[in-house]
């Protein structure tokens, strides 16, 4: 999400209204800080979710007759 730059346009649009219009500069900068904390919270929710989910299995018996072994 972080290369999706494309969630930054309002911000882009603040600035170059900043520039034309005059509107407070302050604007640009929340809206720069709403796109990173949003890109930081759904990376901290994707790797609370994967981390969920990584239960490691019991060990199984080995019921394959090929590979075990006799000692003989």
């Amino acid at each position: 999400m972080l290369l999706n730059l494309e969630w930054t346009i309002p911000a882009w649009i603040l600035l170059a209204l900043h520039f034309i219009l005059g509107v407070p500069i302050v604007w640009f900068w929340v809206a720069l800080a709403v796109w990173l904390l949003s890109v930081l919270l759904w990376t901290d929710i994707f790797g609370r979710l994967n981390a969920l989910g990584n239960i490691p299995d019991k060990p199984k018996e080995n019921k394959n007759p090929y590979s075990y072994k006799e000692d003989k």
